[in-house]
């Protein structure tokens, strides 16, 4: 990715993810915000949330967004939003059920976007 100390942008994918699995997907109005929640999630702005769009615009949300048996959101709450936002968008967002999140703060659990 360049030089070690190179600022990568907001969101840039730190793990893995697997390419080759094939995730179910779901349309923006299909996924449910726990308005309880809305506090805890990230806020993005400015040149991270215009590489978002960008990106997602261009190849789609590569990073499933995760969420409990009910469609909840538990992590990917921003790239729902862009998604949702922007109808130019591809409109198919990957997602994987989580039948509990254990320990994991919703909306705050990596940071990770995943986009390029």
């Amino acid at each position: 990715m360049g030089q070690e100390n190179e600022r990568l942008p907001l969101g840039y994918c730190k793990e893995s993810v697997d390419r080759e699995r094939v995730y179910p997907t779901a349309k923006p109005d299909d996924f449910k915000i726990n308005e309880r929640w809305l506090h805890l999630m990230p806020k993005i702005g400015g040149e991270d949330a215009e590489g978002m769009i960008e990106s997602i615009k261009r190849t789609g949300v590569l990073k499933p967004i995760e969420v409990l048996p009910d469609m909840t959101i538990i992590d990917g709450y921003q790239r729902h939003r862009t998604v949702k936002n922007n109808p130019d968008a591809p409109q198919d967002i990957p997602y994987e059920i989580k039948s509990d999140f254990g320990n994991k703060i919703p909306g705050r659990d990596r940071g990770l976007h995943c986009y390029r």
